[in-house]
């Protein structure tokens, strides 16, 4: 089955109404659905999407994001254990030229992976 690593940006623009990319996020989340493509996120993402999503008047987006990870059969909920972070703080480490989070290092290893 193919699969797309899905990000922090992705999950909020995919949750917010108001995001500038949500109508686009919907779509191509509809097509992947369709598609039938597993959707590949890891903790990381999630809890920077809680934080996010911490003002009381998001927390509701964010337990919505949740409750579609963990119950739709699209979706692998990667958890961050210490090969995957020890990869991604060499990536972060070596790559003193660009301006990628941890986050995006994890997420890129994931990807990889996947």
């Amino acid at each position: 089955m193919k699969s797309v690593y899905i990000d922090t940006a992705a999950l909020l623009a995919l949750s917010h109404k108001r995001d500038n990319f949500h109508d686009r996020a919907i779509s191509v989340y509809r097509s992947l659905r369709d598609d039938k493509v597993r959707l590949v996120t890891t903790n990381a993402v999630v809890m920077e999407v809680g934080n996010a999503c911490s003002p009381p008047a998001f927390r509701t987006v964010f337990t919505e994001i949740i409750h579609m990870i963990d119950t739709s059969e699209y979706w692998e909920y990667v958890i961050v254990d210490k090969r995957i972070m020890d990869a991604a703080q060499d990536l972060f480490a070596r790559r003193i030229d660009k301006a990628w989070s941890l986050v995006d290092c994890i997420g890129m290893n994931v990807a990889q992976c996947h």
